[in-house]
């Protein structure tokens, strides 16, 4: 099998947001301005850091709970190793491309402010853009999550119980 190209996205022109819903805002126009697909692979709540931060009896400030999620990582829909789960009946079917190490990190972290009185905010702590794969139209066209008529906010529900 013969390896694509690596193919660097346009850097996040925006890394700092004041909500969740801001940041799938912002995130959702940039890949379909940039023909990229990304994925919620893992979160954390808020409850489970906090509960962390007093176990350790750290200094810690203690996030807000209406954050509800302290964190979140992000990988492109090419991510992970294909695996067959054919027997082999129609081989050579087009599948996308395995391995890909694109990955966007953000979390909430304290940006300003007092440790009294800190100010929080969403913050991407990681954006490694670049793919092995090409972004093309014709590729970002072909994703379940860009064809559906589906509200964002019910893919994005969908995508965290996957």
């Amino acid at each position: 099998m013969m390896t694509a190209p690596a193919t660097t996205a346009t850097a996040l022109g925006q890394t700092q947001f004041d909500s969740w819903e801001s940041f799938h805002a912002y995130l959702n126009a940039y890949m379909a301005q940039t023909y990229q697909s990304f994925r919620i692979r893992t979160n954390n709540k808020v409850q489970e850091r906090n509960r962390k931060i007093k176990k350790q009896n750290a200094t810690a400030p203690l996030i807000p709970e209406e954050w509800i999620w302290y964190n979140k990582t992000l990988v492109c829909t090419h991510a992970g190793s294909y695996k067959t789960r054919g027997k082999g009946q129609r081989p050579r079917q087009e599948v996308r491309s395995p391995e890909c190490c694109a990955q966007i990190n953000a979390c909430v972290r304290v940006v300003n402010g007092s440790t009294h009185d800190p100010v929080f905010a969403l913050c991407v702590t990681t954006a490694k853009l670049q793919h092995n794969h090409p972004l093309t139209l014709s590729n970002y066209e072909q994703y379940s999550s860009v064809r559906t008529a589906l509200a964002p906010s019910m893919v994005e529900t969908v995508d965290v119980l996957r």
